[in-house]
This record gives C-alpha cells, structure tokens and sequence, in this order.
C-alpha cells in the first residue's frame, strides 16, 4: 500500500489491484491536480486505459518440415539418403535419418548459413538463408527416431 496526503484528502492506493506503475501514475496525477477534492477511486480499467499499450513480441521462426525436406530432395538427395528408409546414392555420404546419432543437428545452423564443409567427397558449396536453415533442422529433427551418442 501507497499512502500520501495532499491537502485535507488523504489517498490509499493498493498496489495489488493496479500495480506500482499505476500507483505512480496516480500518486503524480495528485500531486499535479493539487487533490482539492476528496480522491476518485482508480480502477485497474482506468489504469490499463492509461498505460500504453503493449505490443506482443512475434513468435521465433522454428522451421517447417515439409519445406525442410523439398530442401534436402532439391540440394541434397543426388546424394544422401534424406528419407526414414534407404541407402545414400554416394558411398560414405551420411544418411540423414543418422546424422542426430553423431551430433546435435541443431549445430548445423551455422554451417549452413556460411556453406557446409564435410569429410565426404566432393559436395557443392551452398548456403541458406535463415528460414531455410530452420526448416532443413525442423526436417532433420523429425526424422530422429533414436536418441543421440553423447561424444
């Protein structure tokens, strides 16, 4: 509780109904009016009407899947097996239905943005804008069927 007195009026303000900033505002208003008069009550609609409103924050991308797998289909599946079943067309290129087993493919992120290099032959130099990354990650992660090795 706030209490102040201006004048011959005297003003309790519960924080709990309108919170400090409307208590503030309040309490300022008060003091700026002078409180010749006994006070109105303040209700929490009267501050929530004051306050400026508040803008919600958007929610973070996280990727689409299905866009994620055209992704993988279009750039990477000449070469590794992007599906839940089947080998890769090129020996020694991982599947990706594993690639959870070995890392966290989460880190991947970063090596997509500045162009990916691997310990398997050759493989083009590509990189991705941000939304594509989230979807390729959000793809890979729904093919992980089996927990990730620590290592």
């Amino acid at each position: 509780m706030i209490t102040t007195k201006s004048g011959r009026a005297a003003i309790t303000i519960s924080l709990s109904a309108i919170g400090k900033a409307g208590a503030v505002a309040t309490l300022l208003a008060v003091g700026l009016t002078g409180c010749a008069h006994a006070p109105t009550a303040v209700t929490p609609a009267a501050v929530a009407e004051a306050a400026p409103p508040v803008t919600p924050e958007p929610a973070p991308f996280v990727g689409d899947p299905v866009v994620g797998q055209a992704i993988a289909q279009r750039d990477c599946g000449g070469c590794h097996a992007i599906a839940a079943t089947g080998e890769s067309p090129l020996a020694g290129a991982p599947r990706f239905r594993e690639l959870h087993r070995s890392f966290d493919v989460e880190f991947l992120g970063e090596a997509l943005a500045e162009g990916i290099v691997v310990g398997h032959g050759p493989m083009p130099m590509r990189s991705y804008e941000p939304e594509d990354i989230q979807s390729l990650i959000a793809y890979l992660k729904s093919l992980e069927t089996t927990p990730a090795t620590p290592g």
